[in-house]
């Protein structure tokens, strides 16, 4: 849920497939709008978080690399329904937002 809210991408797809992209402190990503490269420094307890998450794969923070990206993400989204409906938010379904990053 952190790196959903904190890298601003608002794409489980970019969240599963997340994990090169991060160095120094930072993501490294591509505005959707213009394709603008972009670094967003990530807040330490968000870096803490992903240095903690179980290792799936060398390379991957949320998915193991086998099969399609497609099929992980369509795994992630099922999980997240399930959070959103045990914490009674109804009709979710985008990952929450960051405030910061949206002024």
């Amino acid at each position: 849920m952190l790196a959903l809210r904190y890298t601003g991408t608002h794409s489980i797809g970019d969240v599963t497939a997340l994990g090169a992209r991060v160095q120094k402190g930072k993501v490294f990503l591509y505005t959707q709008k213009t394709g603008i490269p972009v670094y967003l420094p990530l807040p330490d307890f968000v870096l803490s978080a992903l240095e903690q998450a179980p290792v799936i794969n060398e390379r991957y923070y949320f998915w193991s690399g086998n099969g399609k990206l497609k099929s992980a993400v369509t795994d992630w989204q099922r999980s997240l329904a399930k959070v959103y409906e045990t914490a009674g938010v109804p009709n979710a379904t985008r990952p929450p937002v960051s405030r910061h990053i949206c002024r």
